[in-house]
């Protein structure tokens, strides 16, 4: 009898459990809700807000575009609420300019502009056939966002919506869609960078599809500048390049007037696999490039200078090198002027985003650094990262000069800043007093001096570190020579090798 009592109490379940299981799938067949188009994308971040990310994550997890026939075509769609089956039904697709502008000018989108009409194209209607939904396409020129260096850094944003549905009605909200599109990510994705140039992913530099580092030095000297017992030959200048590791980083000038001698150095440099920093212009004019210096030769160009009078020679110049030699491996980066002082933060600002901005429509392939001196120039930390904050600057620097101390005193607030915005830091020009007597350090010394500044920079978040100043002869302190133990010392350093 106990038994039986048992074997009844389990069917007695199973039939109440079968019972509850037939009417929850006889639920799911109940047709409710009612009819209103919306546009999913507009929902991804669970009624935060209407944005939507492209891509929406790494590898092989970014699920909301696909790249085809030179075409990065950003998925979007139209969906009708209610479970009944209902009719087909067709909307118009829009690209609203108003909505696009207020979300740059809002700020809620870092480094935002708006996308340009000549990029992107949009279907415009798309119909939903024996179903609720229905999928299109925003379709974004994928070469121009791979080979225009200028859109580094940029989310391009685009406001999509959706009207005059032929049947039912519109939500009363997710019927516009404002997507994001990441240029840096798309580009972690599909970017083929040119072999051999050296490139940049936010706050790294990376060289052939691996991060790059160097620790190296800068020589006014190869630029045929400084006293004559100072100045390099060009076989010298070859041998010397010859005994450097490859694709190590060299700086030098690359003033108005000298352009010949430049292009003599740059064939060296693509012989044997070095890369210059190029220096265009310099701040305390030097070395013939007196443009807008009204004392003379290491007097500050004027705050007029770099208003408009930059505009008469050194543009054409700048524009003239960037587009002669865009094309060539050996250029690691321009950097558009040495140390600019004497000019208020917001003046240097416009003329480095315009200078900036030239240099990449002529030369889309290279870097762009800037040749900023440190925080202390500029009246503070925010003010150099706002002269920074252009689509067109890749690198901030840090003219360093500090001397025996290991770490500048001012480079955490240069660090910070660039990387606040996105951007690499360089550390150029450092400076230890070193010679067989008569100075802070013996060459050994030095050498081990500069060696502690070369680790701790690169430790800390510095891509290039640069001391200063190879010379053909040692003529005062801050100067050595190719034979000084320092330069057996940069050849050595593993991040050269």
């Amino acid at each position: 009898m106990r038994n039986s009592i048992k074997i009844n109490g389990l069917l007695l379940l199973f039939m109440l459990s079968a019972g509850l299981i037939f009417t929850a799938c006889n639920e799911e067949k109940i047709e409710y809700g009612e009819g209103l188009i919306y546009m999913p994308q507009a929902t991804t971040t669970g009624g935060v807000s209407t944005l939507y990310t492209v891509p929406s994550g790494g590898g092989e997890m970014t699920y909301n575009f696909k790249a085809e026939n030179g075409k990065i075509n950003i998925m979007l769609g139209v969906v009708r609420s209610g479970t009944f089956e209902g009719e087909d039904y067709t909307v118009d697709i829009v690209a609203l300019k108003d909505q696009t502008d207020q979300l740059v000018a809002s700020g809620k989108v870092r480094n935002a502009v708006a996308m340009p009409d000549h990029i992107y194209s949009l279907p415009a209607k798309v119909t939903a056939t024996n179903s609720r939904e229905a999928t299109f396409y925003l379709s974004v020129d994928s070469a121009t966002l791979i080979n225009d260096l200028s859109y580094t850094g940029q989310n391009m944003v685009l406001a999509v919506g959706i009207a005059n549905p032929t049947r039912y009605a519109l939500s009363e909200s997710n019927t516009v869609t404002m997507v994001v599109l990441n240029i840096d990510a798309i580009r972690d994705h599909f970017f083929r960078y040119k072999e051999g140039f050296v490139y940049r992913k936010g706050t790294q530099l990376f060289l052939d599809g691996k991060e790059y580092k160097s620790a190296s030095f800068s020589s006014f000297q190869f630029s045929g500048c400084g006293d004559d017992n100072e100045i390099f030959s060009m076989p010298e200048i070859d041998a010397i390049f010859a005994s450097l590791p490859d694709d190590i980083m060299v700086r030098t000038w690359a003033f108005p007037g000298s352009k010949e001698h430049t292009g003599q150095l740059i064939k060296l440099a693509e012989k044997n696999n070095i890369k210059l920093v190029l220096v265009l212009g310099n701040g305390r004019s030097f070395c013939g490039h007196i443009d807008g210096a009204v004392d003379g030769e290491w007097s500050s160009k004027t705050p007029e200078w770099y208003t408009d009078g930059y505009k008469t020679d050194f543009l054409p110049y700048v524009k003239d090198m960037a587009s002669t030699y865009k094309d060539s491996p050996a250029i690691g980066m321009w950097e558009i002027i040495n140390q600019p002082v004497d000019v208020d933060w917001r003046v240097l600002k416009t003329f480095m985003n315009n200078m900036g901005k030239a240099i990449k429509d002529a030369d889309p392939n290279h870097l762009v650094s800037s040749g900023t001196w440190a925080p202390w120039a500029y009246n503070g930390e925010g003010n150099l990262k706002e002269i920074h904050d252009s689509h067109y600057i890749d690198v901030g620097t840090l003219q360093e000069g500090d001397h025996d101390i290991v770490k500048s005193w001012h480079y955490d607030a240069t660090n910070s800043a660039m990387k606040q915005i996105g951007k690499v830091t360089m550390v150029s020009e450092i400076e230890i007093k070193g010679s067989d007597s008569g100075c802070d350090y013996t060459k050994e010394g030095r050498m081990n001096r500069v060696k502690e500044k070369y680790d701790f920079y690169l430790n800390n978040g510095t891509s290039v570190v640069m001391v200063s100043t190879l010379s053909r002869t040692a003529t005062h302190c801050r100067t050595f020579t190719p034979d000084d133990p320092l330069m057996d010392m940069i050849k050595a350093y593993p991040a050269n090798n």
